[in-house]
């Protein structure tokens, strides 16, 4: 009767754990915006997206614009000011570095 209650006891926790393995898989994949701003972002815009260029922490500037507009600028960027990265990032790799970028908005006082 042991060996049985234990059989199933572990049954379940293996039918638990690959429950899980999709779970795990795309929380694995989801790409760190952080880490590609560092990467890519931070040499113009600064580490915590405030530098001589554009403040893009600025809550005004971040008020002014939507995620899909801040998607596109990284697809397109801008002629003259920042290059466009349309084909260097994925779809979640800009998802990713809109959430990083709204995190950066400065709290106001």
């Amino acid at each position: 009767m042991r060996k049985s209650m234990f059989a199933g006891i572990k049954s379940g926790i293996a039918a638990l754990g690959m429950s899980l393995l999709p779970v795990l898989s795309v929380a694995a994949e989801t790409p760190d915006g952080a880490q590609l701003f560092r990467e890519n972002c931070s040499v113009c815009h600064g580490i915590g997206g405030r530098s001589s260029l554009k403040d893009i922490s600025d809550p005004a500037l971040q008020d002014a614009i939507s995620d899909q507009g801040i998607a596109e600028q990284i697809r397109h960027g801008t002629p003259g000011r920042m290059p466009s990265f349309k084909g260097d990032f994925n779809e979640a790799e800009i998802a990713a570095l809109v959430r990083y970028v709204r995190a950066l908005r400065r709290r106001e006082r």
